[in-house]
């Protein structure tokens, strides 16, 4: 969709690509960073350097505010063990951390019970100390923005995925049965929580698009049916996507891994303009979803574990599956999930560079 369209600021073509209007080119950007820097930076990239600007990538930046517990709960080791330690954390969970790797076992998540409940959420209490942003910061925000320099998104833990953060998954899935009064008073904090950050942060700066983050999917599909969608989520979708649309928000993305085909209609009616990030190792196909929804956005879509993979794999999949999904408009590609760590520092630079010649 570059024919004929004159250069555009980098604002205008992340506003044009999701809405699916002609552009000069695709925005050039990779919202997730490497699961091993330290490898990469053994292998060339610069110590320290900034993961978006070594790159070059489109401008792209965000206004966030923080959704964990305030005050958080009284950090403590609660006990040392042979290779680990059980740890009480500061958004309430008990863990067990091992001692010689980089791993950790959640014993208990912070929710359990009404009661349980009723003591975080007296903990998240929204107001303006919540934003991430210093008012200098906010200042030279806007005026970037307004410069057409930079496109400006922000993002949410989404009304199933921050109830799986507190009760766990296992414990999540069996509230829809055991405890459906539990997840609805959850909901109902989190709408107002929500809402009340969101009228926050648009009173401080105007928000391009906007990233609920779910997790609702797996490899085989959604973990909850249509009803449990209707009844436990969508009213607060309706509630927090109408307000983000009042505000000015033309664009509000869902981020979920798995196979979100089923969901897609689901969040149509709810508002929902586009997803996020397009999981191939989980069946789904970008240029499927974009045939099947021509008003959606995407983001992602390209094949993660191919950037490691023999030569001529990956650039098969760019040029057939990913480069007629670009040219035909509404898609930013990238990888659909943060770079694996066997991909080395100089794979990386060779699929960027692919990718800029497909944009």
């Amino acid at each position: 969709m570059t024919d004929r369209v004159p250069l555009l600021t980098t604002r205008e073509r992340w506003l044009r690509t999701l809405a699916g209007q002609p552009v000069d080119r695709a925005p050039f950007q990779e919202t997730v960073g490497p699961e091993d820097l330290p490898r990469w930076e053994r292998e060339g990239f610069p110590p320290g350097a900034d993961f978006h600007a070594h790159f070059g990538f489109d401008d792209l930046r965000a206004i966030a505010w923080v959704e964990t517990p305030d005050p958080p709960f009284p950090a403590a080791v609660i006990e040392e063990r042979p290779d680990s330690r059980v740890e009480r954390l500061a958004d309430g969970s008990l863990v067990e951390r091992s001692t010689r790797i980089s791993f950790q076992h959640v014993i208990q998540a912070p929710v359990a019970t009404a009661g349980d409940w009723e003591e975080y959420a007296a903990r998240l209490v929204p107001g303006p100390q919540r934003l991430a942003a210093a008012p200098a910061h906010l200042a030279a925000l806007r005026e970037a923005q307004a410069a057409g320099r930079c496109a400006v998104r922000s993002w949410m833990s989404g009304f199933f995925g921050y109830p799986r953060q507190l009760l766990g998954p296992e414990g999540h899935l069996l509230a829809f049965v055991d405890q459906p009064q539990l997840l609805e008073a959850m909901g109902r904090h989190w709408e107002e929580f929500q809402a009340a950050m969101i009228e926050e942060a648009t009173a401080c700066i105007e928000i391009d698009y906007f990233i609920i983050g779910e997790d609702i999917a797996y490899k085989n599909g959604s973990f909850i049916g249509a009803a449990m969608f209707r009844q436990f989520l969508a009213p607060h979708y309706r509630r927090v996507v109408g307000l983000l649309k009042a505000r000015g928000v033309r664009h509000v993305l869902v981020d979920t891994d798995g196979d979100f085909r089923a969901l897609v209609p689901w969040f149509e009616e709810v508002g929902v303009t586009g997803f996020s990030p397009v999981e191939v190792q989980a069946g789904m196909k970008v240029a499927q979803l974009r045939q099947r929804h021509p008003g959606l956005a995407f983001i992602g879509g390209v094949d993660k574990r191919l950037l490691s993979a023999p030569p001529g794999q990956l650039e098969w999949h760019l040029e057939h599956e990913i480069g007629p999904v670009v040219r035909a408009g509404g898609y930013v590609p990238g990888c659909d999930h943060a770079v694996p760590r066997e991909t080395s520092y100089a794979q990386y630079c060779h699929y960027l560079a692919l990718l800029r010649a497909l944009l």
